[in-house]
């Protein structure tokens, strides 16, 4: 880790912020502070609105060996070198990553914050496609790999440089971009051989461990810390979110962390949270381990909105999973669930994700009753994975609602699926043990597990 001053917090602030890398020509980290280098290290230090040079810095990339000098500050400007004014350029969503990596650093001196917030979000777009439809370098040889390298680490230093003039939704964008490549790569695991782009914007935001890199994520998070009086709820959620997204709680010298100062401003302005922001920042404090009891409390209490059942089914979720108890909002989600009359709106996650929540903490009689008949009188369950079944019988079998006609119906799609070989083993042992602590017999699939697993 860089050498952070024992006096100033560990968590990197707008009026000091370190960020060291190591250079190719030995280890160890510059003090600042001292402003004394330690074998041949050199650094830089970000400031509140442009990177300030304390000393002539170089940053490598670890995994492409690139290293180049930081010479002046980032700055955002739309003024072309002649002089006449210049447009920020615009992204499309056909372009790939490299391509997308080149028109924005042609258009480097007038990359805005909103164009720059634009870029991260069209590139982890295009990372997280199922697809893999764009992600792909198209032919790009040696040369064009080593100049796309450099390309990478100049936007890069380009966007965490000119943090300082961003808006609030521009910083909370690029934030959330960020956090969805590194999960992206994360979920890829680390590919030996891999070239390109990926391996490019691995070594800048994944250590080789393939756990997030602090340095960058805590530096952004300082950055957040020091406006956070100015988020709106909108950006609060979509922080929050971010964060959990990689799981990394950044952590502060006096105790606290980032997520304790999300819910403090999060409950000053609570009345601004609507369904979507409350299942976001519910989601992202479960995620993280951090049932703040305030925060959940007072969330809870502005569920009014029943709009889109995936956002109360996964704040039920997200209280559940936490193990925070709030009766009021469960008997409002569940009385809402039981009179409605079109529980088609309801995807198979969504209609899972209600029915644990609701065994883990208070079963509600009439709201099991409903979703069983539901599911029973669907004309398909084509749409429901091996894991939605799973968990829907184990969330009967728990909350000890023995619904025979629904466990009939699971059982029955489930020997005759034709994606039968497909099925998750665990998924399917869970099934059969709701079968067995429901006291439900059905030997068909009893049977045809049993052969599946062994």
């Amino acid at each position: 880790l860089p050498c952070w001053r024992s006096s100033r917090s560990s968590l990197p602030s707008a009026a000091a912020v370190t960020l060291a890398r190591r250079s190719k020509n030995g280890g160890g980290y510059q003090d600042f502070y001292s402003n004394k280098c330690v074998n041949k290290t050199s650094a830089a230090v970000i400031g509140s609105s442009h990177l300030q040079l304390w000393t002539r810095s170089i940053h490598c990339n670890d995994r492409t060996n690139n290293c180049y000098s930081l010479q002046s500050a980032a700055s955002f400007s739309t003024t072309h070198r002649t002089g006449r004014k210049k447009s920020p350029p615009r992204f499309s969503d056909d372009s790939t990553v490299d391509e997308l990596v080149q028109i924005a650093h042609d258009n480097l001196d007038v990359m805005t914050p909103m164009a720059t917030a634009a870029l991260w979000n069209k590139i982890s777009r295009q990372l997280s496609r199922r697809d893999g439809r764009f992600t792909n370098q198209r032919g790009a040889g040696k040369g064009d790999s080593q100049q796309n390298a450099r390309n990478i680490d100049d936007i890069f230093q380009h966007t965490l440089g000119g943090l300082g003039a961003f808006s609030m939704r521009e910083l909370t964008q690029t934030i959330f971009s960020m956090a969805k490549i590194t999960a992206a790569l994360r979920k890829q695991g680390n590919r030996r051989g891999e070239t390109g782009h990926k391996r490019i914007l691995r070594g800048l935001l994944l250590s080789k461990d393939i756990t997030p890199n602090e340095d960058v994520f805590r530096f952004l998070a300082g950055q957040s810390i020091d406006k956070l009086d100015q988020f709106e709820a909108r950006n609060l959620s979509n922080l929050a979110y971010a964060y959990a997204l990689i799981d990394y709680v950044p952590e502060i010298d006096d105790g606290s962390d980032l997520f304790d100062h999300i819910a403090m401003k999060a409950v000053d302005i609570k009345m601004e949270f609507n369904a979507q922001d409350i299942s976001n920042m519910a989601w992202a404090y479960a995620t993280v381990n951090k049932p703040h009891a305030v925060l959940f409390e007072a969330m809870g209490n502005e569920v009014n909105e029943f709009k889109h059942p995936q956002d109360f089914s996964n704040t039920v979720w997200a209280y559940a999973k936490a193990g925070v108890n709030h009766p009021r909002l469960f008997e409002k989600v569940a009385n809402h669930i039981v009179e409605s009359d079109n529980l088609n709106r309801f995807d198979p996650q969504a209609l899972s994700n209600t029915l644990w929540a609701y065994a883990a903490q208070v079963p509600h009689p009439k709201l099991f009753e409903k979703l069983a008949n539901h599911i029973v009188e669907s004309k398909s369950l084509d749409r429901f994975d091996q894991q939605a079944f799973s968990n829907i019988v184990w969330a009967y079998a728990t909350a000890g609602v023995r619904h025979a006609k629904l466990f009939q119906k699971v059982a029955n799609h489930t020997v005759e699926s034709k994606r039968f070989d497909q099925f998750d083993p665990q998924a399917l042992s869970n099934t059969v043990w709701a079968y067995a602590a429901a006291g439900i017999n059905h030997p068909r699939l009893f049977e045809k597990v049993a052969n599946h697993i062994v």
